[in-house]
Formats: C-alpha cells, structure tokens, sequence
C-alpha cells in the first residue's frame, strides 16, 4: 500500500519545525557565549543575539534581562467541623455561653474562643461573629458553676497538638480534654 503524499500544509509545518529548532540551537549557543563574555566584562549591557535570516544578513537583537519576584499566597487550610470536650472551675466566671454585647463579664466560651485564636485555629473575624465558626454547644452553666465535662462544636483550622497548644493559652481552671473530626 502506497502512503499518502505529504500536503502543503505538512510540508511548511516541516520546514517551520526544523528551522525554528536550528534557530533555538543557534540562540542557545549564542546566550551561552555572551554570558561568559559578561561574566568576565562585569558590564550590565543587555544580551545581544545574532540571528541570520534567509538571505545569510546578520541581524543584531537586544534582549533585556529582567528578572521578576512572584508573590506565592498559602491558601489556609480548610477549616473542618470538630467536637471539643473540655471541663472548667467556673468560679470567678458567669456562665459558659458567650455574650457579645457585654465585653466585661468573663465567660468560659470567651476564654475557650480567645485561646483558639492565639493558636491561629479561628481568624479573629470568626471570634467576633460565632455564626462563621458554626459555633454551637452542647449544654449551659450559670454563673460560678462548674463543669466536669461539656462539649461545643466549631469549624477549626486543622493543627497538629490542639489540645496542648490550646491549654498553654487557657487558664489554670479551665482544659481542654480533646477534639473528635465530625
């Protein structure tokens, strides 16, 4: 069976490839000659290229060496829904649920939040509106009572030793026990 001849468009693809390969190994050799020449002349004039085109003209070209710094932003880890267990002494606190208006009396939730934000598990934005964490909790205290053990769910940043980095921003009275991944 006889192949099919070339088209005229496969021949001037060809011919393009081929030509634009030679001229690349041509530019390669150049730069690298150039840049040892730079290197020993310390001069900071821009590259030049020789390039020769169909009719064997040598045709000059500058080209300028810039160099570029690209900001790479992290995005945070995704936040995921965890129980936390926790117990307090609520002696010298009033109660566990938080209340936003009222800056002054110290509540459990208050201390729970502020920690979690020190360790770069909750942005501050959330601390200040609990509906971002989809904060909820398990059971309430009053004011001076305590709790062997009580149960919230949030969104957290994921952080390798939770428990303990949260503990060094607690008070002595209250700890945090553990998280479960919901």
């Amino acid at each position: 069976m006889l192949s099919p001849s070339r088209s005229p468009a496969q021949t001037i693809l060809k011919a393009v490839v081929t030509t634009a390969s030679t001229v690349i190994q041509e530019s390669t050799s150049v730069i690298v000659e150039q840049k040892e020449e730079s290197n020993d002349a310390d001069d900071n004039e821009p590259l030049k290229k020789k390039f020769k085109d169909d009719t064997d003209v040598e045709v000059e070209t500058s080209i300028a060496t810039t160099t570029t710094t690209t900001e790479i932003r992290l995005r945070p880890p995704k936040k995921r829904k965890v129980c936390v267990s926790f117990g307090y002494c609520g002696a010298g606190y009033f109660g566990l649920q938080r209340n936003a208006k009222d800056k002054v009396h110290r509540t459990i939730e208050d201390e729970l939040v502020e920690a979690f934000v020190k360790v770069g598990a909750i942005p501050q934005t959330h601390a200040d509106d609990m509906s971002k964490m989809a904060f909820q909790r398990a059971a309430r205290t009053d004011k001076g009572v305590s709790a062997v053990a009580n149960l919230v769910s949030l969104k957290l940043s994921p952080l390798e030793n939770l428990t303990q980095l949260v503990n060094e921003q607690l008070p002595e009275q209250i700890r945090m026990f553990g998280k479960l991944n919901l």
